[in-house]
């Protein structure tokens, strides 16, 4: 039965990884919902425990927040005002609803743009708190992939390491 659990987990891990690098896809999420239907399926015994469940969320959730905060505090470091914050964030939501995986990017930065030239900024300061907006969400999605990989990585060591699938190879 470990290696139906393994399979499954595996199977919602390479989705969690594919998904980290698209937009509106929750790939961490489906990472962490991998390694909790792995670990809850085999009791806690297989090479997963309460532990690495504790530590993988931590670091799961910790991405994901980071992730999701990455443009607006990339917009405030670049320069950006308040209005740039808040332009980046609806610039997100609007871009990535009609422009998908484009809108990811242009969206923030657009928005960044839009926000800092109503409140009446400079050109040039609103184009570097777009462009700080675009770095932000690419460092955002960045992270995100890594994380996502690392938790995979971690989790195959760990169930290899314990040996819970040994004889089914």
């Amino acid at each position: 039965m470990v290696v139906v659990w393994f399979v499954l987990a595996m199977l919602l891990m390479v989705a969690g990884v594919i998904g980290s690098l698209l937009p509106l896809v929750p790939g961490l999420a489906l990472v962490l919902v991998g390694v909790y239907v792995y670990a809850l399926g085999t009791g806690l015994a297989a090479g997963v425990g309460l532990g690495h469940l504790v530590l993988y969320t931590i670091v799961g959730g910790a991405a994901i927040a980071a992730s999701s905060l990455a443009a607006p505090f990339a917009a405030r470091a670049a320069g950006g005002s308040r209005a740039a914050v808040i332009g980046a964030t609806v610039g997100l939501i609007v871009g990535l609803l009609l422009a998908g995986p484009i809108g990811l990017v242009a969206g923030p930065c657009l928005g960044a743009v839009s926000g800092e030239l109503v409140v009446g900024h400079s050109a040039g300061q609103s184009i570097r708190s777009g462009f700080g907006t675009a770095v932000g969400v690419l460092a955002g999605k960045v992270t995100e992939v890594a994380v996502s990989v690392g938790l995979v990585a971690s989790f195959l060591m760990s169930v290899m390491a314990s040996g819970a699938l040994r004889g089914y190879s």
